[in-house]
């Protein structure tokens, strides 16, 4: 363990679970399989530009990212009504269905990066105790932790909604660590 920690704790999305990438990916296929439906002219690769900003956008805002980390089904709906707003795809109705079809296959596109249970695997056969700390609603990271077969890896888990606070507030680390 030389040089090791004794206790390492990971993020689950965009650390273990490839979110940002499968993401784009599924926008983009979502932004070419609306495009016909939407207002005559729509381009899917401008549609798409304009969901990514949107995404930004609203990530960047601190009252957005409060809430929209709980309640990820709204804050896509805000998201795809700002990017179909702005870009003139269509209305608030088709930005909905466009938003619920994310929300609904979001779980299908989610992959672990390259390595990472592997990493868990080679880490905890070292002997590092291992915890797990994301933010969150409870529902949705516990079905990715299952989906994935995560749990055993780790010693300890701390999702932001069972703790009552999340990252980057110290205490749910100094909490977990101590566990």
């Amino acid at each position: 363990m030389s040089g090791l920690p004794p206790v390492l704790l990971f993020d689950l999305d965009d650390t273990i679970l490839d979110l940002s990438r499968t993401a784009l990916r599924l926008w983009a296929e979502l932004c070419r399989r609306f495009a016909p439906e939407l207002r005559p002219g729509t381009d899917p690769d401008a549609l798409f530009a304009a969901v990514g900003a949107a995404v930004q956008r609203f990530w960047r805002d601190p009252e957005c990212r409060r809430w929209g980390g709980l309640d990820l089904e709204r804050a896509r709906r805000v998201i795809v009504a700002d990017a179909f707003t702005r870009s003139g795809a269509g209305s608030g109705t088709a930005a909905f269905a466009f938003a619920d079809t994310f929300s609904r296959e979001r779980r299908d596109f989610i992959e672990p990066f390259p390595g990472a249970i592997e990493t868990l695997v080679g880490l905890r056969e070292r002997g590092l105790r291992l915890g797990l700390v994301t933010n969150g609603r409870s529902k949705t990271q516990r079905e990715k932790i299952r989906r994935f077969d995560l749990a055993r890896h780790f010693d300890v888990i701390a999702v932001e909604e069972e703790f009552g606070v999340g990252k980057p507030d110290p205490a749910i680390f100094l909490r977990s660590a101590q566990r």
